[in-house]
């Protein structure tokens, strides 16, 4: 946010993007002994799946084209709403979502863990 401030005279604008669980090759580097959580964690998000190297793409070319004119000093989380949780709010539906993925124009190899 500092940066943000700090660049805006010179129109820098200055943002990240934080991304969840994401289903590519990275998450194969983690201990076999993590495999099952790495699986499963996805559960406690309210879509319900991993994300895409796509989807965490599109919201980069987002923040970097010029309809993000007026966005600076801010973060764009990416994690299917994964930091809300399943099990805080009064209301909860009776299925669980699993839309399709956004699999654009990015060009990625999907992990071999998560692979059925």
């Amino acid at each position: 946010m500092t940066s943000a401030v700090e660049w805006a005279a010179s129109n820098v604008r200055v943002n990240s993007v934080l991304p969840g669980f994401i289903n590519t090759t990275g998450l194969d580097r983690y201990p076999e002994s993590a495999w099952d959580n790495l699986k499963t964690v996805v559960n406690e998000a309210p879509i319900n799946r991993h994300g895409t190297a796509a989807e965490i793409s599109a919201s980069v070319v987002f923040l970097m084209s010029e309809m993000a004119a007026y966005i600076t000093g801010t973060e764009i989380v990416v994690d299917g709403g994964m930091q809300l949780g399943r099990g805080s709010f009064v209301y909860q539906s009776d299925t669980k979502a699993k839309p399709q993925p956004f699999n654009g124009f990015h060009r990625d190899e999907k992990a071999r863990i998560l692979q059925d």
